[in-house]
Protein backbone atom coordinates (compact mmCIF):
# COMPACT_ATOMS: atom_id res chain seq x y z
CA UNK A 1 0.00 0.00 0.00
CA UNK A 2 1.46 3.45 -0.73
CA UNK A 3 0.30 6.33 0.70
CA UNK A 4 0.25 9.73 -1.82
CA UNK A 5 1.43 12.55 -0.28
CA UNK A 6 0.47 15.64 -1.03
CA UNK A 7 1.77 19.15 -0.69
CA UNK A 8 0.96 21.72 1.22
CA UNK A 9 -0.70 24.90 -0.77
CA UNK A 10 1.19 27.79 0.91
CA UNK A 11 1.51 29.98 -2.49
CA UNK A 12 -1.98 31.39 -1.97
CA UNK A 13 -1.11 32.94 1.88
CA UNK A 14 2.68 33.63 1.40
CA UNK A 15 1.02 35.78 -1.69
CA UNK A 16 -1.57 37.31 0.01
CA UNK A 17 0.72 38.24 3.29
CA UNK A 18 3.58 39.78 0.58
CA UNK A 19 1.13 41.89 -0.82
CA UNK A 20 -0.62 42.79 2.45
CA UNK A 21 2.88 44.02 4.06
CA UNK A 22 3.77 45.67 0.92
CA UNK A 23 0.31 48.12 1.06
CA UNK A 24 1.05 48.50 4.90
CA UNK A 25 5.34 49.85 3.65
CA UNK A 26 3.72 52.15 1.31
CA UNK A 27 0.68 53.13 3.07
CA UNK A 28 3.14 54.45 5.93
CA UNK A 29 5.46 55.83 3.49
CA UNK A 30 2.50 58.01 1.88
CA UNK A 31 1.13 58.85 5.16
CA UNK A 32 4.70 60.77 6.15
CA UNK A 33 5.56 62.31 2.95
CA UNK A 34 4.04 65.70 2.65
CA UNK A 35 1.56 66.57 -0.41
CA UNK A 36 2.06 69.19 -3.38
CA UNK A 37 0.54 72.47 -1.32
CA UNK A 38 -1.81 73.90 -3.71
CA UNK A 39 -1.69 77.12 -2.64
CA UNK A 40 -0.53 80.36 -5.09
CA UNK A 41 2.98 80.86 -5.05
CA UNK A 42 4.60 84.17 -4.81
CA UNK A 43 5.57 85.92 -8.12
CA UNK A 44 9.72 85.71 -8.76
CA UNK A 45 10.43 88.99 -10.59
CA UNK A 46 14.43 87.82 -11.87
CA UNK A 47 12.27 84.19 -13.28
CA UNK A 48 9.71 85.86 -14.78
CA UNK A 49 12.57 88.50 -16.71
CA UNK A 50 14.65 85.60 -17.30
CA UNK A 51 11.91 83.83 -19.06
CA UNK A 52 10.71 86.44 -20.82
CA UNK A 53 14.07 87.71 -22.09
CA UNK A 54 14.56 83.93 -23.12
CA UNK A 55 11.89 84.03 -25.30
CA UNK A 56 12.52 87.00 -26.81
CA UNK A 57 16.10 85.87 -27.77
CA UNK A 58 14.99 82.65 -29.36
CA UNK A 59 13.38 84.84 -32.08
CA UNK A 60 16.54 86.21 -33.69
CA UNK A 61 19.08 84.68 -35.91
CA UNK A 62 21.78 85.69 -33.38
CA UNK A 63 20.33 84.75 -30.39
CA UNK A 64 23.85 85.10 -28.29
CA UNK A 65 24.31 88.57 -29.53
CA UNK A 66 21.06 90.26 -27.50
CA UNK A 67 21.90 92.47 -24.68
CA UNK A 68 18.70 93.65 -22.05
CA UNK A 69 18.15 96.90 -20.36
CA UNK A 70 15.53 98.29 -18.49
CA UNK A 71 13.54 94.65 -18.32
CA UNK A 72 10.38 94.59 -15.85
CA UNK A 73 7.33 92.65 -14.99
CA UNK A 74 4.23 93.56 -14.99
CA UNK A 75 1.06 91.67 -13.05
CA UNK A 76 -2.29 93.23 -14.10
CA UNK A 77 -2.99 90.54 -16.21
CA UNK A 78 -2.90 86.67 -14.90
CA UNK A 79 -0.36 85.55 -16.99
CA UNK A 80 3.12 88.03 -15.67
CA UNK A 81 4.23 90.26 -18.76
CA UNK A 82 8.36 90.83 -19.57
CA UNK A 83 8.84 94.30 -20.65
CA UNK A 84 12.11 95.52 -21.50
CA UNK A 85 14.23 96.47 -24.28
CA UNK A 86 17.08 94.49 -26.70
CA UNK A 87 19.79 95.27 -28.79
CA UNK A 88 20.84 92.14 -31.33
CA UNK A 89 22.85 91.72 -34.66
CA UNK A 90 20.77 92.75 -37.50
CA UNK A 91 21.28 90.44 -40.47
CA UNK A 92 24.33 92.76 -41.54
CA UNK A 93 26.73 92.14 -38.24
CA UNK A 94 25.67 95.48 -36.86
CA UNK A 95 23.90 96.51 -33.82
CA UNK A 96 20.74 98.52 -34.35
CA UNK A 97 20.09 100.02 -30.85
CA UNK A 98 17.54 98.92 -28.30
CA UNK A 99 14.49 98.30 -29.31
CA UNK A 100 10.88 97.64 -26.36
CA UNK A 101 10.33 93.84 -26.63
CA UNK A 102 6.79 92.44 -24.61
CA UNK A 103 7.05 88.73 -23.98
CA UNK A 104 3.85 87.17 -22.40
CA UNK A 105 3.48 83.22 -21.71
CA UNK A 106 4.68 81.82 -25.76
CA UNK A 107 4.72 84.94 -27.43
CA UNK A 108 7.66 87.89 -27.60
CA UNK A 109 6.83 90.79 -29.74
CA UNK A 110 9.45 93.85 -30.31
CA UNK A 111 8.91 96.94 -31.65
CA UNK A 112 10.41 96.62 -35.17
CA UNK A 113 8.19 93.65 -35.87
CA UNK A 114 4.72 95.80 -36.27
CA UNK A 115 3.76 99.37 -37.07
CA UNK A 116 4.78 102.08 -34.13
CA UNK A 117 1.01 102.66 -33.46
CA UNK A 118 -0.01 99.14 -33.37
CA UNK A 119 3.11 98.91 -30.70
CA UNK A 120 2.20 101.65 -28.61
CA UNK A 121 -0.97 100.03 -28.02
CA UNK A 122 0.46 97.03 -27.00
CA UNK A 123 3.12 98.49 -24.91
CA UNK A 124 0.40 100.84 -23.22
CA UNK A 125 -2.10 98.00 -22.69
CA UNK A 126 0.31 95.60 -21.01
CA UNK A 127 3.37 97.37 -19.83
CA UNK A 128 2.32 100.63 -18.81
CA UNK A 129 2.41 104.32 -20.33
CA UNK A 130 4.57 104.39 -23.60
CA UNK A 131 7.08 106.84 -23.15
Amino acid sequence: MTTSVQPRRFAPWVAGTVLLVAFAVLYAYASRVPLGSSAERPLDPARAIAAGEELARRQLADPESARFRGAFVDTRWLIPVTCGEINFRNATGGYAGFRRFVSSGPVSLREDQMSEEQFRNLWSTLCGPFE
